[in-house]
């Protein structure tokens, strides 16, 4: 079993509460670094499949590396994609996007609204200006969390696609 920061550690459990709340079977880690959370859903049987994205080759290497070593290939899907792009809609009922600015976490959504049910959002910067975005782009936040760890405090926003 991977060992999560405090930060993951809420991120994956605020996934699974939403997952088991909806009866989503998918996670997708846009971003993923490591694939630390999608292995961590799996490993507690509470998501049956998992995408893990990155646009970057390290970090790809690196989460295949670990969901190899964690014997879930079966499971977890080590894409490479720029944002959402190569993910089907559908694929994930439910999405997160973490440790990226909230001008880039809009973008991926921008782009990719449709493609998930819930949206687990961690945005690093621009909190204050993704809620707007997210309004404007007819997202409703669903519930607001927060996680301290080294001496920063980060928001983790719940978000569902409402409009058209």
């Amino acid at each position: 079993m991977v060992k999560l920061s405090p930060r993951l550690q809420k991120i994956a459990d605020i996934v699974m509460d939403v997952m088991r709340k909806t009866g989503a079977q998918g996670v997708c880690d846009v971003g993923t670094d490591h694939a630390y959370i999608p292995i961590y859903c799996v490993a507690k049987g509470v998501a049956k499949r998992a995408v893990a994205c990155d646009i970057a080759d390290g970090p790809l290497a690196t989460a295949r590396e670990n969901v190899n070593a964690a014997h879930f290939n079966g499971y977890i899907d080590v894409r490479k994609s720029d944002g959402l792009k190569n993910v089907r809609a559908g694929e994930a009922g439910v999405t997160v996007i973490s440790g990226v600015g909230g001008d880039t976490i809009a973008e991926i959504l921008a782009d990719g609204k449709r493609k998930s049910e819930m949206f687990v959002l961690q945005p690093q910067t621009k909190v204050d200006k993704l809620r707007k975005q997210l309004d404007e782009m007819g997202f409703r936040i669903l519930s607001e969390h927060f996680v301290e760890e080294n001496d920063k405090e980060y928001t983790i926003l719940v978000v569902r696609y409402c409009a058209g």
